[in-house]
This record gives C-alpha cells, structure tokens and sequence, in this order.
C-alpha cells in the first residue's frame, strides 16, 4: 500500500468515534485517532491499524481502546487503515502489556516492539519514484551521481534510501536526494512493507487424465515406443516407484542430482501427463516420534500428587527437585492432564535455547506435531507462523525462552517455568527489562491458571516464598533410578603448586581423573566460566595491557581468528606483535578461556575428542544442536564450555564433570554472587552420573575451607538458603527488601556527574539516604563510548511503598529531563534488577 503523504483529512470523517493506539516506539501512552466512517465496522480493540505519526512517518499500531470522547486541541488524524479481519491482541493480553508497562517502568510501545514478530510491526520506509510531471532535458544541471539516481529510477520504477546508498556507495545520499527533490525530478513517498513470503513446496502428480491405469498403459508404451521418450518413461517409473500410484511426491525427491530428469519432467508436464502444484508448509516442523510409555517411580509418583493438590489452591508451586531426579517426567505427566482437549495450550519456558533440542526430543515422543519452539534465534518468518499458529491454536504445547509470555494464547491452561532460578530470564536491555519468570506468574494469575515452578536450585527469593507460604513447595528429593548423588572432591591448587604437579590449567589430580574415565569408555565435561583463549594480553616488560577503544573493558584474545574481541561492544583488533607503549615484543597470554583448554586438552589427550561449546562455536544455526547430538551419540570424549554445559542437559555417559576454576565464580561485585556461584556450581555437579554408575566430581580451588565448597561436599542446600537468607535480611536485599537500579549513561563523563548528582538530591527528599545507594560507577564505568553511573533504590517489600517509590521516581526523571543541563543524558530503569 503506497500512501501520498500530506497534512489533508477529509471533512467526511465521522467525529464520533476515536481509536487509542500504542505505536512501536518509546513514546508514553497511547495516541489519538479519529476512525472515518467506512472503517467504523472493521474497527476493534485488539486489531493493527495504519496511523500518520508526525507528518511523514507511517506506522502499524494496536487498538487498546476505542470511545466517543471528543478530544482538546487540533490536528486529530484518522486512522488510514485496518489490516485484520479478527483482533491479533485480545482482553487479556491488553491487560497483562498494561501490568507489564506499568511495573517495570516502561512504555507500552516498547511492549509492543518485544511482543509483536517483525511482519506484525509494519512500518514505512520512504521510497523515491519519479515525478511523472518532470522531462530531464540536456541543459538540466545534474552530477554524475544524481543522473545515476535518475537512471535507476526510470528502470527500476522506485528506491529506497538504502538502495541509493547501495548504488552510489556512499553512506550520507541525502544532499542528492534532497536536490533532486527541490528541483522536482523526483517525490519521496511512504510504503508500508511486509516482506513475509509463506515457504511453499513444489509437488509433482499424475493429471486426472491417467489416474485411469488403462490410459496410464497407454502412456506408457507411446513413450516406450520412441527412443526419444525413453527417459520420459524412466521418469515415469520413478514417479510410481516413489509414491503410491495416486499421491502426489516431492519434486526434489523426484529430481536427484544423479540422474537429472529437469527436462523430462518439462516435457511430460507439458504432454499433459504429470502436472506441478505448489503447497504451502510450515517452516516449523517436528517429526512425529514413536511414543514411549514411562512410568513415574515412588518418589515422583509422590511428589507428582502433591504437585497436583497444591495447585488447588491457586498459587505457585515450587518444585524442588535435586539434579536427575526427574522433574521432566512429571511435567509430562502435568501436560498430558491438562491439554486432555484439542484446544488447550500449554506453555513451558525454559532460560536458555540451550537447553530446548534434548527436551523437544523427549517431548515430540507425547505430544507430537503439537509443539513448537520460540526464541529470539529463529528468522522472522518463524517467528511469525509460529504466532499466528499460536493465535489459531494449531500448536498445544510451545517451548520457548522468555519472549515466550507474549504469544497470543487463546486457551492457555498451564505455564511450567523450568530452571526458574537462571538469571538469563531477566531481559537485560533493551525495554521492556522483565524477567519472564516474573511475568509468567502474573500471567498464570491474571488468567487464574496454574503455574509450577521447577529448578534443583531454586532463586532465594522463590525458596523464601515457599518458606512463608506464597507458593507451594513440593521437594522432591532421590535421583531417578536410585542413582546416588555425584561424589564431589576439592583440588587443593596452594598444594598443588607446592609440588608443582599443576601444568598448563589443569592439576595432575584433574588430569590423571580424567585419563581414567577416558580409558573407561566414559565422558567428561570441563566447566571453565571465560570464552576466548586468553583474558588478558601482557607487555612482559612494561606491563601495557590493550584495552577496547569503545570500554574500559581489557580486550580477550580469539586464537580461531587470532584477533583481540570486547565482548561488550564487539570492537575487534588484529593481535599486536608489539607492546603498543614500549615497543617490545614480549607479549604474553594471561588466563585461560575455553579455547587455550580445548587446544591444550587436546596435546594432553591426542587421543581423545574435544570439542567445546560456547557462544563462539554456537552462533550458527543449528550448530549447538550437532555438538548436543555428538555428544549423546558418544561422538565426543571431552566437552569444554562455558555456562551452557551446566544448565539441564542429560548425557548418559558423563562420569566426570571438572571445574577448572571455582574461585572465579564468587567475586563479583553483586548481591547474587554467592547464591549464583552455588547454583552453578551445583548445576554442573548435576550433569555426572545421570545414569548408571555414580558421578565424581572435581573442583579444582585455592580456598577449599570456604564455606560454599564446604555445603556442596554434603549436598547441604538446606544450610546454603538458611545462611544466605540471614545475610539478606541484615543487609536489606532481596526478598526482603526490592530494588530499582537507575543507569545514567552518556559520552561526555561531566554531564553523567552533574545529573547523578541532581537525581540523588531530588531522590532524598522523599527517599532515606539509607535506602539509596550511590551514585556511582561500576566496575566497568564506560561501555560502548558511554559512561554509566549506577544508582540503587532499596524499597520495603510491601506494594504501598513500592508504588509510591515508582511514582516519586518517575515525576524525578522527569524533572531531570526537563533540566537543560541534564536532558541529554540517558535515565534507563530497572526494577528488579536481578
């Protein structure tokens, strides 16, 4: 749809009824629009409409809410257009992105753009054609670049902004198109674009003339007869041979690369004998498995029950079930009670894509071509079939990452947030910054559906409400199959350099473990918590170390592409051969990532497999898939990663699971660092002797008398939350008190102080100073050429306070950004910043 932009609105438009639309953008509130009478009948809440935003811009906003209130003031525009035959939002999920905007201090058009796939989010691009009133003539005074222009268009019939730039290869176009403009040669008009293309498939069929056997003979032996036609009848055979005599096949499984029937296949579709169709198919598709009947053993059968009374009760249930204990199978066994019809859905949210591949393995086995899988790595066409499916109620059961919570579920009956205790839940930029865990359990009670909540480590704040009675807890507490809990041993490093047995990152102790397991026919995984080869570079002689020209952030070497990476911005640099201060060559590799431990684990163990994942080996598609698939078909001897190997992958034949070094873990400066060190550390331990034979494993560190190490060598988890707890409540953290972190961030370092300043003077005079904490710079005070300033708001955990907080520091936001001297710099809120 190509629109004429002007300020023109027809003096027919019914005054009567008014549409308020969310637009995709950072903007406060809703707009309004005036609905002209010929749309009056297509016009719902819920549904996309085409607004004029400003005067050029043209975008696909929401309907949250129509009426007859005539609004103040001049100017009101109409809407230009529906594009849905039924609302893509209903009721409920209007009111959850409410909820949503409104506790975690964002927009509702931010809401919008996290919620919504790109096809859903129409918006205009302008595009050039020319004026059909304009004659380029000879003495016309243009410059090479702009008869460029010219050309393109008489051929092409119209360009973008970006397809100029393509085409004179220069970045800034606008002065040429600006010219062009001014002198009439061409208009700049708005396109509204959808690039969703429906994936088709080619099928090949017999045409109804010779469904008939007798006139397919006949076809037969008129090809047979000519010398010409023989491979026509070749192809002919092949086609029945594939499929049944009155199916239609694939064309791609008709035509091979070996035998090369293109031009057969032309010529017996044009004698009238095959004929082609297209079919549209999903994109997403999952093999249907053979079913496998499982039985829950005592212990889940009990813990199974209580699970199902305590919903009942309508809140959240905490399952708490230790590592192998076999949570999934009583997800399953919830699922198949509560999709028992046709149109119920089910969502099960998981924090990682990591952890998806093993887990729509087991669950295709029950629930089928049901199930799709959501996350930010699909394409955009994915994306979108996978929400209208969703919409339609094609798909029963989804499995997805955070992003997950905003599918158009009609017949919700159940959300299970496994892992619930991942940081990787919490949406960190851009807005909105929720935390899906969070949502889920509004969601579930805003449609008063049931919600459980799984992990083998679960957050302190969840285990807090299971101990005051806000959520139901369940514990359940024996490996499936009897199998006892891995063995865990510390490595003494301090003792190990007295000997100096340790070489390279790994202890003789380690390494000897290791050799064994190896030699047993069994699988070891390393847990080393820093990608790259090296973190640091270092003059050996002057001490000059290469920072990222964007961050205060060190730069880590990649040995794959021998270059130096900041793995905050992505600024990349070639490896220096020479100390860029005083010119010496003796640069040295300080610390280990994940890639020194692959190569060196492979001198090691010539012998051995080692293959590592992380976010380097898995940025393709589908590439952590094959590394998950090798390991479990024994493919792999040694697996090396970063937190991705701890979180809830199930491999039978690991025996042994390494922590390279645990210490790395504890010191960060965050509230959260010793409940995320145990969780992870628990979590890893968790990943040896799923099956079978008991697990060992080995932590390798410089403090074996701390007291984490020493709950984990007991499994005393119990002692952990009871001591962490005590900690969080003399300090005043979560769960007892909430938090809303306030980031400044700006180029120039002068004006990130002056408004840090201001926003701490206005806060304290309705905020205790006790309860704010600073301004000031964390631990990497400049990020992406900005610096950013942190200020932490401590509220009582009761909803009176914490309203009251949230509007005090929105009116103090605003304040500052009406401050010439402050308006500049960039305020972004985060509640619950953990």
């Amino acid at each position: 749809m190509q629109l004429e932009m002007n300020d023109h609105e027809d003096a027919s438009l019914s005054p009567k009824l008014y549409a308020e639309v969310v637009i995709p953008l950072a903007v406060e509130g809703t707009f309004t629009y005036r609905v002209p009478r010929e749309l009056e009948d297509y016009t719902e809440v819920g549904k996309r409409a085409v607004v004029q935003f400003g005067k050029r811009h043209i975008y696909t906003g929401i309907i949250f809410d129509l009426h007859h209130n005539e609004p103040t003031g001049q100017g009101i525009k109409a809407l230009l257009d529906i594009l849905d035959p039924s609302p893509v939002l209903l009721a409920k999920h209007i009111t959850f992105w409410q909820w949503m905007s409104q506790y975690y201090m964002c927009q509702l058009g931010e809401i919008m753009d996290a919620a919504l796939p790109a096809y859903l989010k129409l918006k205009s691009e302008t595009q050039l054609v020319l004026n059909p009133s304009f004659a380029k003539s000879e003495s016309d005074d243009f410059t090479q670049n702009e008869s460029f222009v010219i050309e393109a268009l008489q051929h092409e019939g119209e360009l973008s902004i970006k397809s100029v730039q393509d085409l004179l290869q220069l970045a800034n176009v606008m002065p040429i198109i600006r010219k062009l403009h001014n002198s009439g040669a061409v208009l700049a008009i708005e396109d509204i674009k959808s690039h969703y293309r429906p994936k088709t498939e080619k099928y090949i069929g017999l045409s109804a003339t010779y469904l008939e056997e007798e006139n397919l003979s006949a076809a037969f032996e008129v090809l047979e007869s000519k010398k010409a036609t023989q491979r026509q009848s070749q192809l002919l055979t092949r086609f029945i041979q594939i499929g049944r005599f009155d199916e239609k096949v694939l064309k791609r499984d008709l035509l091979d690369a070996e035998t090369n029937f293109d031009s057969q296949l032309k010529s017996l579709i044009k004698k009238g004998i095959l004929e082609e169709t297209e079919v549209f198919v999903d994109r997403w598709q999952i093999a249907q498995k053979k079913p496998e009947p499982f039985e829950l053993n005592e212990f889940q059968e009990a813990a199974y029950r209580d699970v199902k009374s305590s919903l009942a009760q309508q809140k959240p249930v905490l399952l708490h079930g230790i590592t192998g204990s076999g949570k999934t199978h009583i997800y399953l066994k919830l699922l198949q009670d509560f999709l028992s019809n046709s149109g119920d859905q089910a969502l099960y949210l998981l924090p990682e894509i990591a952890l998806t591949t093993q887990l729509i393995n087991r669950l295709s086995k029950y629930f089928g071509k049901s199930i799709a899988v959501y996350h930010s790595r699909l394409s955009n066409n994915e994306r979108y079939e996978l929400y209208q499916g969703t919409q339609d109620g094609k798909y029963q059961l989804i499995v997805g990452a955070r992003s997950s919570v905003f599918l158009p579920f009609h017949q919700l009956k159940m959300i299970i947030v496994d892992e619930e205790h991942e940081s990787s839940f919490k949406q960190q930029d851009p807005n909105p910054r929720y935390n899906g865990r969070d949502a889920a359990i509004y969601l579930a009670f805003h449609l008063k559906i049931p919600i459980v909540l799984g992990s083998a480590t679960p957050a302190v704040e969840s285990y807090h409400n299971a101990q005051v009675g806000k959520y139901s807890y369940v514990f359940l507490g024996k490996r499936h199959g009897e199998i006892h809990m891995p063995k865990i041993k510390l490595i003494d490093l301090k003792q190990e350099q007295k000997t100096k047995s340790v070489k390279q990152n790994l202890s003789r102790e380690l390494k000897n473990e290791i050799k064994y397991q190896l030699s047993q026919g069994n699988q070891t995984i390393l847990f080393q918590n820093r990608r790259g080869y090296a973190p640091v570079i270092e003059c050996g002689k002057c001490g000059w170390v290469p920072y990222c020209k964007n961050c205060d952030i060190i730069l880590t070497y990649h040995k794959f592409n021998q270059s130096l990476s900041c793995h905050y911005c992505g600024y990349t640099m070639g490896m220096p051969q020479k100390c860029q201060n005083c010119g010496s060559f003796e640069m040295k590799m300080k610390g280990t990532g994940t890639e020194r431990l692959e190569d060196e684990l492979s001198l090691i163990f010539p012998e051995a497999m080692v293959t590592r994942m992380d976010l380097d080996t898995t940025r393709k598609k589908n590439s952590l898939e094959k590394i998950i698939t090798a390991v479990e078909k024994g493919q792999v001897d040694i697996l090396v990663g970063t937190q991705m190997v701890t979180k809830g992958l199930d491999f039978e034949k690991v025996k042994l699971v390494g922590v390279v070094s645990g210490d790395s873990l504890m010191y960060h400066p965050d509230f959260r660092a010793t409940e995320r060190a145990f969780q992870i550390l628990v979590q890893v331990a968790g990943r040896s002797g799923r099956k079978g034979k008991q697990g060992e494993v080995s932590i390798q560190t410089y403090q074996p008398g701390h007291f984490i190490y020493q709950l984990l060598l007991s499994h005393n988890q119990t002692g952990f939350y009871t001591t962490e707890l005590q900690q969080r409540q003399l300090f005043k953290y979560p769960p007892y008190f909430r938090m809303i972190r306030v980031v400044l961030k700006h180029k120039q370092v002068e004006k990130v102080n002056v408004t840090g300043d201001a926003l701490y003077t206005l806060l304290e005079r309705q905020i205790a100073r006790k309860f704010i904490l600073g301004p000031e710079f964390g631990s990497n005070p400049r990020l992406k050429n900005k610096y950013h300033k942190l200020l932490h708001i401590k509220m009582p955990n009761n909803p009176t306070e914490i309203l009251r907080t949230k509007e005090f520091l929105k009116k103090t936001i605003e304040l500052i950004k009406s401050n010439p001297k402050t308006r500049t710099v960039d305020v972004i809120v985060d509640v619950d910043p953990y």
